[in-house]
């Protein structure tokens, strides 16, 4: 029989997971990007080559080797410039994809509202002006 103002405790259960016990992030860009700090949890990352809007260099990444596809604009050029290369990606993605028949979610970043109705004509799953990404500084 329990004392009087004790607590009994249930065995400690595993912790839940909400994401894989491991995920990759593979970031495919010109350039390596700074990487983060070595804080990351259940996140390796990784670097492939690649120029955005060339179909032979969004091919040899094998993007039907994934689930999700995140594209961002580039911020080192006028927005209106990056908007065109995102709307020439996701072209391109969406026809690797139809060619493939096996489908992919594509969440692409559009500077300016106006060309999100041209970016529509790729089936895009969602556009977003304002994608935050979490970074560690130091």
């Amino acid at each position: 029989m329990p004392q009087p103002g004790v607590v009994k405790q249930r065995p400690a259960s595993p912790p839940r997971r909400l994401s894989p016990a491991l995920s990759h992030l593979n970031v495919a860009a010109p350039d390596r990007p700074d990487a983060p700090g070595s804080g990351l949890v259940n996140l390796t990352l990784g670097h492939r080559t690649c120029q955005p809007t060339s179909r032979v260099s969004l091919e040899a990444l094998g993007p039907g080797d994934y689930q999700h596809i995140l594209v961002l604009a580039d911020e080192s050029v006028d927005p209106e410039l990056a908007d065109n290369r995102t709307l020439v990606t996701l072209l391109h993605l969406r026809d690797i994809e139809e060619a493939l028949g096996d489908p992919y979610s594509i969440v692409s970043e559009m500077n300016n509202d106006s060309n999100r109705e041209v970016a529509q004509v790729t089936k895009a799953d969602d556009f977003d002006d304002h994608i935050i990404v979490l970074a560690e500084s130091e």
